[in-house]
């Protein structure tokens, strides 16, 4: 494997940790992808504890390798592709999610309405209210 994908994986991988990290410590739990914040914060740790040393223990890494806008590149792919990956995966995961408090409307905005819904509901609940303006 090149090291530009070992660096792309690293990110990915360490990036989706941070988002749990994240969204269990914000009460997001509709990006969450465990119901326990516990379970999220040790699946967190785990995934990037074992990303970072799967990358550094494999290989020799002080080497000359990756130019720097080749490593921002990689960053910003496996980055995006977490965000991507945890917005999906949590929307199925908890697709059947409702606000805790029966509330059909969280006063929220902003990413705060993740706190009650997922990001596909979110996203339908935007549309469904354009169509009724």
């Amino acid at each position: 494997m090149s090291l530009a994908t070992e660096y792309f994986l690293l990110a990915f991988v360490c990036c989706l940790g941070v988002l749990q990290i994240v969204a269990n410590a914000n009460k997001l739990r509709g990006i969450s992808f465990f119901k326990r914040p516990t379970l999220g914060y040790l699946f967190a740790a785990l995934i990037i504890i074992g990303a970072i040393s799967w990358f550094f223990i494999t290989e020799d890494r002080i080497v000359p390798g990756l130019t720097g806008p080749d490593m921002a590149l990689w960053f910003f792919v496996g980055a995006s592709l977490a965000v991507i990956t945890t917005l999906i995966l949590s929307s199925l995961i908890n697709r059947r999610m409702s606000p805790s408090m029966g509330d059909p409307e969280p006063e929220e905005k902003g990413l705060g309405v993740l706190k009650e819904i997922t990001y596909f509901q979110a996203i339908r609940r935007h549309l469904r209210r354009g169509k009724q303006r």
